[in-house]
């Protein structure tokens, strides 16, 4: 499906999503090995829209979902982990932008609805004040996209000279503006490129910087209910693409059931086994249960977003802690498979030692982070005060 101003509908998304899964298939070793997504892949990902999903309708954009986007990305993600990784992101990204002055919004959509946006908040970076505008200095890493960004976006303490910080915003800038250096050497999700942005005194003009006060509660945005949502439930869009590399494990290890034996047993193949069956429809219901968290999570605040009815602390909090929850499902899914499988499925040319890194390695992302939403969420079932919590 080519990109057009006309906004397709979910099944057209979908239709392409799955259209996509053969070169995604093709180019997930290339990745991989060369930590980048291929230029084919971004093309096709293009030419298909994947990079409008959170851009304005304004700018030709489709505005979806959450939970549609949730449905492209696992669709993506059974494919190529990377890749699916990289439009969740981007997704995203565009998102954050979106909450910019129009003046911004026409710089970075305006002639390119599929402007990508790499950066984020993982690192150090601080603004200068300058007559309004801001001289930005810092290091960003964990930057998906990077190599194949048109944009910069990055979060950045600001304050005038001398002075304690006064606030913390994000800052767009165009990538050519930044150094991007190659640090992402990683076991897992090698083909994002999530390598590390270095800004050294970049002019930020005003209308480019949007302060975090506006991503951290529901926006009065007037471009649609998508961009009132709060900041931290679009780390949901994470857990598309971790679904669907999920689904692809599955699969994997139980079409392998068939032909696989059970050495120094009885069983010609692990199909036979009861023990197998148990371990294999335990992550099956591992994903089931992470997939339906997320969903919960999308239906829940899309409602809330389409009515203008804001989120209360205590589901703000919830919501996080059902989104890391649902990664931890995700992950305890894919090391059961990889111990029903065997060794062998960490050998090089077999297929699931790719699919169980990049699990391993995106589970790990900091909005994913267990721990820290239980305590969040604990504190909010304890009634515990709101300002003790993590801002964000």
């Amino acid at each position: 499906m080519t990109a057009t101003k006309v906004t397709p509908t979910r099944e057209d998304l979908l239709t392409a999503a799955r259209g996509l899964q053969d070169c995604l298939r093709e180019f997930a070793d290339y990745g991989d090995t060369h930590r980048r997504t291929a230029d084919e892949v971004i093309s096709a990902l293009t030419e298909a829209g994947m990079f409008r999903l959170f851009t304005p309708r304004l700018y030709s954009g489709y505005e979806v979902d959450l939970g549609t986007i949730l449905e492209i990305t696992e669709i993506l993600g059974e494919a190529d982990g990377s890749a699916a990784w990289l439009v969740g992101i981007a997704a995203a990204a565009a998102w954050v932008a979106a909450h910019a002055p129009t003046q911004a919004l026409d710089e970075v959509f305006g002639t390119d609805p599929d402007s990508r946006i790499a950066g984020g908040g993982a690192g150090a970076g601080t603004g200068r004040l300058v007559d309004g505008d801001v001289m930005v200095t810092g290091r960003w890493s964990y930057a998906s996209g990077s190599l194949h960004a048109s944009w910069a976006g990055v979060m950045t303490t600001i304050g005038g000279e001398g002075s304690q910080p006064t606030e913390i915003a994000f800052c767009l800038m165009p990538i050519g503006d930044v150094q991007v250096e190659d640090t992402w050497h990683t076991a897992g999700l090698r083909g994002t490129g999530s390598n590390t942005l270095i800004a050294t005194d970049v002019f930020v003009p005003e209308h480019r910087i949007i302060p975090i006060s506006l991503l951290t509660e529901e926006s009065s945005s007037s471009l649609g209910p998508l961009y009132r949502l709060p900041f931290r439930v679009i780390g949901a869009s994470v857990l598309g693409p971790l679904l669907g590399i999920g689904k692809a494990a599955l699969a994997h290890v139980v079409d392998a059931t068939a032909f696989k034996g059970v050495p120094m047993t009885v069983f010609q193949t692990q199909r036979e086994s009861v023990g197998v069956q148990l371990q294999v429809a335990d992550a099956a219901l591992k994903l089931q249960t992470a997939r339906l968290h997320a969903q919960s999570v999308a239906v829940t605040v899309m409602r809330h977003a389409v009515t203008a009815q804001p989120l209360d602390a205590r589901y703000r909090a919830q919501a996080s802690a059902e989104t890391a929850y649902a990664g931890q499902q995700i992950l305890a899914a894919a090391n059961g498979l990889l111990t029903v499988h065997g060794s062998g499925g960490l050998a090089d040319a077999n297929p699931l030692q790719r699919l169980v890194r990049d699990i391993s390695t995106g589970t790990r992302h900091a909005g994913l982070n267990a721990t820290v939403s239980n305590e969040v969420f604990g504190k909010a079932l304890l009634g515990i005060p709101e300002q003790i919590m993590p801002t964000l």
